[in-house]
């Protein structure tokens, strides 16, 4: 394995960050807790099996002020802000609980490349249910707004929204509005509508819309779409043509990208990218929503699915589930209808849908510990056979 490390003289440069003990001790069982920019930043581990999580939504609007230096090389240039530094080598996990980091900048002229908010992930390691919103990223080469580069790592639920953008304009590299460059790492149920653009004029520079896979064997890629517009007079992909990007699909029209064959993935008219039959074989009880022929489709666990996709309580039925006590502090008992069989399967949901548990059991009743949830309205649905019944309860503390 060959990772291109990021070779950027400003990380020698006095940090704006205080360095600050966070919470957790990085083991699986109790991950680094991450509830700040300035924290992210400070993930410094290049070790496997390290986990880290994000505990809530990261306004990230103060990078923008940070690293003020030589951000270009040029010394007839005024010294401006270089924003986040990129995590250099990521080889551990990380979980972002369904939370949003917004408005990250990252402006790095100089160097070899791998910029993005990760510069280098993989070795086994993961990074899911991330959310990158508004980002403004601007870098040499090897550019993208989650990673630069990536290599034997697995992404999945994760998206991103802003702008990628190289300013090479002559060397041999990619930029792609999810990844710059990525070698045998899975992505799975991403999706990307970052606008990428190039300034290459060399023939063989590669603008990708989702990512660029560039070396064998084929890197999987399902379940993923991109709609954000490529702007590049050079080699354009939206997956690339390394990549087994199964189940893929992007807009034709937003990208302005059409498709002329040749990749798994498919190119499709705005309408067609907002109906749920496009996606077929995509996973839309646990993972995807969509508000059909309004908006693409959406990730669940960032609880933005549109009201209609909201499980509803069910109109007044003979034997609805009884669940006890209710409200509830601690820990709710659903007891089943007299009908069911021994074998059931009891699910939880939030009032947005996101699912959170899925259980077989033979009891007749189910216990349920709900301490740890918020206060808030939740459904049970519990299905045995072709019978399915659901209840609502409320916790309260």
């Amino acid at each position: 394995m060959k990772f291109i490390y990021l070779i950027i003289i400003i990380l020698l440069l006095p940090s704006i960050i205080i360095l600050k003990a966070i919470d957790g001790k990085g083991t699986k069982d109790d991950p680094y807790q991450i509830t700040t920019i300035n924290e992210f930043q400070n993930i410094i581990d290049q070790k496997k099996n390290i986990y880290y999580i994000l505990m809530n939504d990261i306004d990230a609007s103060e990078t923008r002020n940070w690293n003020v230096g030589d951000h270009d090389g040029n010394p007839n240039t005024p010294d401006e802000p270089m924003g986040f530094i990129p995590i250099i080598y990521f080889m551990g996990n990380l979980d972002g609980q369904g939370h949003v980091i917004s408005n990250l900048y990252i402006n790095i002229q100089q160097g070899f490349g791998n910029i993005g908010l990760f510069a280098c992930f993989g070795l086994g390691g993961y990074i899911r249910r991330l959310g990158i919103e508004n980002c403004d990223i601007t870098g040499f080469g090897n550019v993208g707004s989650l990673c630069g580069y990536c290599e034997n790592g697995l992404i999945t639920e994760c998206y991103t929204t802003g702008s990628v953008n190289s300013i090479d304009t002559n060397s041999n590299n990619t930029v792609g509005g999810f990844c710059g460059v990525n070698n045998r790492s899975p992505i799975e149920n991403c999706y990307t509508s970052c606008t990428t653009s190039s300034l290459s004029t060399k023939s063989d520079y590669i603008v990708a819309g989702f990512c660029h896979a560039s070396r064998l064997p084929f890197v999987d890629v399902v379940y993923c779409y991109s709609i954000g517009k490529i702007t590049s007079s050079k080699k354009i992909y939206i997956f690339s043509e390394l990549e087994n990007a199964r189940y893929c699909f992007w807009d034709v029209e937003t990208t302005g990208i059409p498709d002329t064959g040749g990749n798994e993935a498919k190119g499709l008219p705005t309408s067609e990218m907002k109906k749920k039959a496009t996606y077929s074989i995509w996973d839309f009880d646990r993972v995807w929503c969509i508000d059909e022929g309004k908006d693409y489709p959406k990730l669940r666990a960032f609880g933005k699915c549109p009201p209609t996709d909201v499980p509803q309580e069910p109109k007044e039925i003979e034997n609805k589930i009884e669940v006890l006590p209710n409200p509830a502090t601690d820990k709710i008992t659903i007891e089943f209808p007299s009908e069911f069989m021994s074998n059931a399967r009891v699910s939880i949901f939030s009032c947005l849908g996101i699912e959170l548990l899925t259980q077989n059991t033979f009891n007749k009743r189910f216990e349920f510990d709900c301490f740890p949830l918020p206060n808030g309205i939740y459904f049970c649905v519990v299905k045995s056979g072709s019978k399915a019944y659901s209840g609502k309860f409320v916790v309260v503390k």
